[in-house]
């Protein structure tokens, strides 16, 4: 069962506004709770390159020049229920906007998907529950 102990109040859309929360750790593959881990077009461990929590983070992945899941966020506590939105936002060292997108969305957490390149991917995420 998840906590909502650092969930606030609703703002005036109904979203939840999470005041804190634990931070999430790198995996190199898997879907433990708490983790951020390597999809399967990903290769090694995500770097962390903020306090990545259920609600927002940035971190880089190294994948292969395909399509499919470069990293899944697995939620900590996760909020009150599906978020109802996830922003992904994704760019090559060299400034390269990448088109990945959040896929998935459930309670527990959700996947970055989309065509990536052998080369290092920073992506960042904002949740909206």
């Amino acid at each position: 069962m998840p906590d909502y102990s650092q969930v606030a109040a609703q703002d005036g859309y109904g979203h939840y506004a999470p005041l804190t929360g634990p931070a999430l750790t790198a995996a190199a593959s898997g879907t433990a709770q708490g983790t951020i881990a390597t999809g399967s077009i990903g290769s090694g461990t995500p770097t962390l390159n903020t306090a990545c929590t259920d609600t927002a983070g940035n971190f880089t992945v190294t994948g292969t020049a395909a399509t499919g899941v470069v990293a899944t966020v697995n939620f900590a506590n996760g909020g009150p229920g599906v978020p109802k939105a996830v922003i992904v936002t994704a760019a090559l060292a060299s400034g390269v906007t990448q088109t990945l997108s959040a896929i998935t969305i459930t309670a527990a957490g959700f996947s970055v998907a989309g065509t990536a390149t052998a080369a290092a991917t920073t992506v960042n995420y904002v949740v909206i529950f």
